[in-house]
């Protein structure tokens, strides 16, 4: 039987927090490495579909694998999905293959309208996207811009401010 990326994550979860005593706490401090407020963590350990954004930094912040749930080596601070950019490399990747939306659709098991929501990149749901990106052949962290901070009225990058905190 297939489980579904809720129910990965939620097992994942489970795993991560069995033992620990003061589990909200954790749940929060997890929400704060992924960018997440505690009701998002909170309905992803019950097994509830979430965002597929907020699912894949959850996933980076436990790192697994957003797909399969093993164990993966991810930055755990992860910033914004591109689902524009991940509709962009869908639609290039079915013109390489030379089939219509259709043709992707039956081959993926998914109807030709996710699909075409996929390709306008608009939001959808984490299956869909772990789908798109199985096709296209690439993790879904390829679609992931790099966290940006605010700082003196200008944008650093995580890697910068990591890099002024430590010294030159």
């Amino acid at each position: 039987m297939m489980r579904t990326p809720a129910a990965i994550l939620a097992n994942a979860l489970k795993d991560h927090l069995a033992g620990i005593a003061d589990q909200k706490r954790k749940q929060f401090e997890l929400g704060n490495i992924a960018g997440l407020k505690l009701g998002t963590v909170i309905k992803a350990a019950r097994g509830f579909p979430i965002a597929a954004d907020a699912h894949l930094r959850l996933c980076a912040a436990l790192n697994i694998d957003p797909g399969d749930g093993t164990p993966a080596p991810i930055a755990a601070r992860v910033g914004e999905f591109d689902i524009k950019l991940l509709g962009t490399g869908f639609f290039m990747r079915r013109l390489q293959r030379k089939q219509s939306i259709r043709n992707a659709a039956g081959e993926m098991a998914l109807s030709h309208a996710t699909l075409l929501k996929i390709e306008q990149g608009e939001v959808t749901a984490i299956g869909s996207v772990l789908a798109a990106c199985t096709y296209i052949g690439v993790s879904p962290f390829h679609y992931v811009k790099p966290p940006m901070f605010h700082r003196n009225n200008g944008l650093t990058t995580l890697n910068e401010q990591e890099k002024s905190a430590n010294g030159p």
